[in-house]
């Protein structure tokens, strides 16, 4: 992992820690890549780091979609 994607990786931890969510793991494949994660009310979601960083929420069930 080269230096711009592991900045990406880490400021993708610190934005879903801040939101009291979880990664799910897997391999970092950039901020278009969907990832695993777990929101802070326990539901398993997919979402790509990219609309996180936009603003966008984590959880379609929280979101009510």
């Amino acid at each position: 992992m080269n230096a711009r994607s592991r900045r990406a990786f880490i400021e993708h931890l610190q934005r879903i820690i801040a939101k009291g969510c979880e990664d799910l793991g897997g391999e970092w494949e950039g901020v278009h890549a969907p990832r695993k994660l777990r929101c802070a009310k326990g539901h398993e979601a997919t979402t790509r780091p990219h609309d996180i960083r936009k603003g966008w929420g984590v959880c379609r069930t929280c979101a009510g979609q």
